[in-house]
């Protein structure tokens, strides 16, 4: 009997004897373990971020006052105070600006009335943030005093007392510092985009005196008739403002970031199963080309249980130590993920201040655990086999393909219905997204049972037609192959999944950037636009009389303009109003008519709005009856849903309605956007020198060509997909390491083979040209079962979950080139691996290599 001592030190010297094969092994584990942690980091500081930025400013307010028009009257809150007295009521007033030093990133004014009763509570009280009594004093009696994060604060380079600057309406405003908020916890982070002033500071900063942005209320202790009541009040005497409840928006912008999370957290699952598949993959090898070993040690006494258990403490040791190396790496990688995601959501919802960086000890936990099972499941077949087959049996390599083969055609119809299943569950189905995302990964599943049997099929297919042309040596490769596939199997599954997931994704990106270039191409025809820079949310823009001035430009012809505002609703949360002209800037591609056959904006007549298609997807079953309630300046009034246009610029909601029923019901003579064409002969630069001689400078515009608009919105789109791109290359490395480990593993063990055919006569170079055939073939052959299980993911990211989560008809895009690509990166992927061995094999003893025979 052998001590188990001795047993392990027996393990250890393998791993010590094949260095290069060791640490490939563990990478190969670390790498999948650390995508699971930099994932799940990304979504869950993402999601905190969004939730203290969306709580911020809303303490412990139940209910909201907003105006449909350019913000409230002071009238209103003057009037309400008399009602609830100063406890239970909250003036506000938050802008966004721009400061001096940081022209391209947002700020907010937030202006508070210190001597509302728990006006501060509900900045300060209710996110545990402490100011000293100095600060608060100042806060009060310094001329634009303001209180700031320490993280704006360290951006500025200033110190506390010092000031700083921003442009409103062409006039500098100045800021001084009186107080600054300590990062004593996660919360403070929510305000580090916010400048705190006193509301009549912000009324003088911001060009708001009189009015108020919004009035915060704390109803919890107000029964339902008297917040009726108080509803009521308001309708009848300030009808163009209107109350909601405070979590009203919250929850909608919640709504629009699950479906981004919801995805992510697919695409993460997506590269988990690639990073358990090559986790079983990486472990799996290090145990198939011990089983001569495993054999030997059975001959001389060493009993299967005693080899069973150590094949399951190896594991242990080695998953827990590519785990604790994973997580380190994760972390890493997860700081990047991170910043990534943050800018996805940022450049959709615009909503984020600071992000926060926490790890989560659930996230490390979940990874180490998925990280030692995906180790375990890889040793649990072999240790079996190790205890069960005899020690004759586990040393006959042709023994372990014969068994595997007999389960093919079972692992086929398994993997049929599988797959069936998910097509009709993705694609067939009304179901919600988590169910879709299910059958996507039934498909997955499902797929990788069909590839044995297509192995042994595209394996037959190579030798036969490939044969004359290749000669000898590929035979044998190709023999090697279809006679392995048991070995095989595992590696060619986790680089075709790996390619397939990378295809998808491809696919799904230039589907996307496609459409997006096809629709600026048709909404955005005009030569030249003038924009406000200012939000909708600030409802400020150009005036009237702008138009005269510059449709007498010489060149100008076809002038157009629109007007965009935003409205916060009850139901359906924040969205974008837009009143066009009739030559508008840009041109709604209207996708569906509920009236009649309506397909033209010149038949937008009567109280019709069309609505953007996320919109209408979002909401479309409240929406059945064709119409909705909008808050207007006259109240809230009904307006008939007259068509569905298609919009790629928000994914919150837009409304369009003519500009004469915009004014009948909001009285607004602003100006937002205003859109022209150059007459043949003129030069657009002149063009343009001339209309910004006739712009005011205290207006805050944007003035660009056609080209200079869609090159932004290109660069918005590059922005916002780059964590689908970084999700794309952390695939396919995680794919390439695992494989390359998995591979170089295979190629080591047929040492005696390789040995045998030297001593034939088979030369190094023949030697060389043998290994990169077989690993050749795995690339190709991997990387043509990509493309179908590519494809159907591809098909059902674009068609279905696209849909289902942010409501956009995306165009489904194939370019042969795509599919070369996957090819091309798996047959790369699976030929690296083969250097290493080849260069191994060049310089073996052909005596030593027979030896061990």
């Amino acid at each position: 009997m052998i001590p188990k001592k001795s047993l392990f030190k027996i393990s250890f010297n393998h791993y010590l004897k094949h260095k290069i094969q060791s640490v490939l092994l563990i990478l190969g584990i670390s790498l999948g373990v650390a995508v699971i942690v930099a994932i799940d980091i990304a979504n869950i500081n993402a999601r905190k971020s969004f939730d203290k930025s969306l709580r911020s400013i809303s303490g412990k307010t139940t209910h909201n006052i907003y105006s449909s028009t350019a913000g409230l009257s002071e009238d209103l809150y003057f009037s309400l105070r008399k009602i609830l007295g100063y406890k239970n009521i909250i003036p506000i007033i938050e802008e966004p600006v721009y400061l001096k030093q940081f022209p391209a990133q947002q700020f907010k004014i937030i202006g508070i009335d210190p001597f509302s009763e728990n006006s501060l509570l509900s900045f300060f009280g209710s996110h545990d943030i402490r100011l000293d009594s100095r600060s608060f004093e100042l806060f009060l009696t310094e001329p634009n005093g303001a209180i700031i994060s320490d993280q704006l604060l360290s951006k500025l380079d200033l110190q506390l007392g010092e000031s700083f600057f921003f442009n409103s309406n062409s006039t500098q405003r100045e800021i001084k510092i009186v107080g600054v908020i300590k990062s004593g916890n996660q919360d403070t982070l929510a305000f580090s985009n916010k400048i705190l002033v006193d509301i009549a500071t912000a009324q003088e900063l911001v060009d708001y005196k009189g009015r108020l942005s919004r009035i915060d209320l704390n109803l919890k202790s107000y029964s339902k008739d008297k917040i009726d009541e108080i509803k009521n009040f308001i309708n009848s005497k300030y009808p163009e403002s209107y109350l909601i409840r405070s979590d009203a928006v919250a929850k909608q912008s919640k709504k629009l970031t699950k479906s981004f999370e919801l995805n992510l957290t697919a695409l993460s699952l997506m590269t988990l199963l690639i990073a358990f598949f090559l986790i079983y993959n990486s472990f799996n090898y290090s145990l198939v080309v011990r089983r001569p070993l495993f054999s030997i040690l059975r001959s001389i006494g060493v009993t299967s249980k005693e080899i069973f258990y150590l094949i399951l403490t190896e594991a242990l040791i080695i998953g827990a130590v590519s785990s604790v190396i994973g997580l380190a790496l994760g972390i890493i990688l997860g700081e990047f993920s991170v910043r990534l995601v943050s800018n996805t959501l940022s450049n959709i919802y615009s909503v984020f201040g600071q992000t926060t960086f926490e790890i989560s000890p659930l996230s490390l936990l979940k990874a180490v655990a998925i990280g030692i099972t995906a180790v375990f499941s890889a040793a649990i077949i072999p240790s079996l086999e190790a205890r069960f087959i005899g020690p004759v049996s586990l040393s006959s390599r042709s023994y372990f393909n014969l068994s595997f083969m007999r389960f093919v055609p079972y692992l086929f119809l398994t993997g049929a219905f599988m797959v069936s299943l998910g097509l009709y569950i993705t694609v067939f189905s009304v179901s919600s997204i988590q169910i879709t995302f299910i059958g996507l990964f039934f498909i997955i599943i499902g797929y990788t049972l069909l590839l044995p049997a297509l192995m042994v099929i595209l394996g037959r297919i190579l030798n036969r037609f490939a044969r004359p042309f290749l000669g000898k040596i590929y035979l044998i490769a190709c023999r090697n192959y279809t006679g392995s596939i048991d070995k095989n199997y595992i590696a060619t599954a986790s680089l075709t999944i790996a390619v397939a997931v990378f295809l998808s994704m491809t696919v799904l990106i230039e589907s996307f950037r496609s459409t997006l270039t096809l629709w600026l191409e048709n909404t955005f025809a005009s030569d030249v636009f003038i924009s406000v820079t200012d939000r909708p949310s600030e409802n400020k823009g150009l005036d009237f009389s702008l138009l005269q001035k510059i449709n007498s430009i010489d060149g100008v012809k076809n002038i157009g303009y629109s007007r965009k505002i935003e409205l916060i609703t009850d139901g359906y949360g924040k969205l974008n109003l837009i009143a066009l002209s009739e030559n508008p800037p840009i041109n709604p591609q209207i996708i569906s008519g509920l009236i009649g056959d309506f397909k033209d904006l010149d038949r937008l007549e009567g109280d019709t709005v069309l609505l953007s298609e996320s919109f209408n997807n979002r909401y479309k079953e409240r929406l059945k009856d064709g119409y909705l309630f909008i808050p207007t300046k006259k109240g809230k009034h009904r307006f008939i849903i007259a068509g569905v246009f298609s919009d790629f610029a928000t994914q919150r909601g837009t409304l369009i309605v003519k500009h004469d029923l915009f004014q009948k019901f909001w009285d607004d003579n602003k100006i937002t956007s205003i859109s022209l064409d150059v007459s043949p002969g003129f030069e657009i630069g002149n063009i343009l020198r001339n209309i910004r001689s006739k712009i005011p400078e205290s207006y805050n515009y944007r003035l660009s060509t056609n080209r200079d608009l869609k090159e932004s919105a290109h660069k918005i789109f590059n922005q916002t997909f780059a964590i689908t791109n970084a999700m794309r290359i952390i695939a396919f490395l995680v794919a390439f390491f695992g494989i390359l480990g998995a591979l170089v593993a295979l190629e080591l063990s047929r040492k005696k083979e390789i040995g045998v055919l030297r001593s034939l006569g088979v030369k190094v170079s023949e030697v060389k040209k043998l290994i990169f055939f077989e690993t050749g073939i795995i690339g190709l052959l991997s990387g043509i079962l990509s493309i179908p299980l590519g494809l159907i993911m591809a098909y059902i990211l674009v068609n279905v979950i696209s849909l289902k989560s942010f409501g956009w008809t995306i165009g489904f895009l194939i370019k042969p080139i795509y599919l070369i690509e996957a090819v091309f990166i798996s047959l790369l992927a699976a030929m690296l691996a083969g250097i290493y061995p080849s260069k191994v094999f060049s310089k073996i003893r052909i005596s030593e290599a027979i030896r061990e025979e």
